[in-house]
């Protein structure tokens, strides 16, 4: 990370890429989010800088879903159902 950005202190910790985002927009704070994140922003503006993976790291993926969340968004269960069966053939591929 100081080979990136130089001798740094964290000020801010944020809850999603989003608020990473809109902070690195409105030019008030640097921001780490992931490449997906910086897409739209400036090139001047992006330094980018490749971590080493980390042997044997893995994660599981789950796919969760707040039902007051989904109506409020007006998302569907069809699709959340739709989502999960496109993962489970995803993850099949792989295995």
């Amino acid at each position: 990370m100081t080979a990136a950005v130089g001798d740094f202190h964290s000020v801010v910790e944020c809850d999603s890429m989003l608020q990473v985002r809109e902070l690195i927009v409105q030019g008030v704070c640097v921001g780490l989010p992931p490449s997906f994140g910086t897409h739209g922003l400036s090139d001047q503006d992006v330094v980018t800088s490749e971590f080493a993976r980390m042997k044997d790291y893995g994660r599981s993926l789950v796919l969760h879903w707040n039902d007051r969340q989904m109506r409020r968004r007006g998302i569907e269960e069809s699709v959340i159902k739709r989502i999960a069966k496109l993962l489970q053939r995803c993850v099949a591929e792989v295995a």
